[in-house]
């Protein structure tokens, strides 16, 4: 008995520890767990996207985060991105039309993640959303705006003709996938190396020293409050240079975590699931 009790309890903590990865839902709108976005903006946004799925039936959220390494060490912002939406059950499970826009505070990145009922040329729409609508207000350090601004940008590039029965418009420059032209002008294996391991991930592991420039930063985390079902927790993030012994250190907050790892978890979403298509980018 005790032997079949290990067994299942060897089954069971990847699950849970898989399951706590994700934060549980503030609303099916505007999950600002990071702190990016003013109350006015956050206001505005709520009644924006509650409308929209009012008049639509799309399911459109905001989340905002501080690091993806606080979360999933091993997953790059794409991927956590699409393991949060199928976690959630972002979009109506009947219609798999649900928009994810994650953004990571701390990692300077951002992704755009599509249900499975939008073809890939959607992902070019979504690619101009993020050059077009996004960065710019990012890169000005305003991120209250450049939320809003993509907010509106999905909304008119991708929602509004996607349920009007119209086609993906055809590619501009403006919404060219920056994975194509890596590929073109890179060659298609450099192309998959960096996309494999993650723009993220290559900038963690080659951070310099802010001391003396150098490479290598020893990285450590502690959680000095665990978060729970109900509140956030803190952690502090501790980098020492093996160079010249200069130590930074920072504290980052954790989102309530989740006790489902359900696709149907998130409250109120309707069960939709990713389509493995969207957009990405960094500033």
């Amino acid at each position: 008995m005790i032997r079949i009790a290990a067994f299942v309890l060897a089954l069971l903590v990847p699950a849970m520890a898989q399951a706590q990865l994700f934060p549980d839902p503030d609303s099916t709108t505007v999950n600002d767990f990071s702190d990016m976005i003013d109350d006015a903006t956050e206001a505005r946004l709520v009644e924006t996207l509650t409308k929209l799925e009012a008049d639509t039936g799309v399911e459109l959220t905001v989340v905002t985060l501080s690091s993806v390494a606080f979360y999933a060490e091993d997953m790059t912002v794409e991927e956590y991105a699409r393991a949060l939406f199928d976690h959630w059950g972002v979009g109506k499970a009947a219609t798999n039309d649900g928009i994810l826009m994650m953004i990571f505070r701390d990692d300077r990145e951002l992704w755009i993640e599509l249900g499975l009922g939008y073809d890939n040329n959607w992902n070019y729409e979504a690619q101009g959303t993020v050059n077009t609508d996004i960065l710019p207000h990012f890169r000005d350090g305003s991120y209250p705006a450049g939320i809003e601004s993509g907010v509106d940008g999905l909304i008119r590039r991708i929602v509004t003709p996607f349920k009007a029965g119209a086609d993906a418009p055809e590619r501009s420059s403006g919404g060219t996938n920056a994975f194509a032209i890596m590929a073109a002008f890179l060659g298609i294996p450099i192309a998959l190396v960096a996309g494999g391991f993650g723009f993220a991930a290559w900038r963690r592991r080659n951070q310099p020293c802010e001391s003396c420039g150098q490479k290598g930063l020893h990285r450590h985390k502690e959680v000095l409050t665990k978060a729970t079902r109900r509140s956030k927790g803190e952690g502090r993030l501790t980098l020492t240079c093996p160079h010249c012994g200069h130590i930074a250190t920072s504290t980052y907050t954790i989102a309530a975590i989740s006790s489902s790892n359900s696709s149907s978890s998130g409250g109120s979403f309707g069960g939709g699931s990713s389509g493995g298509g969207g957009a990405g980018g960094s500033w």
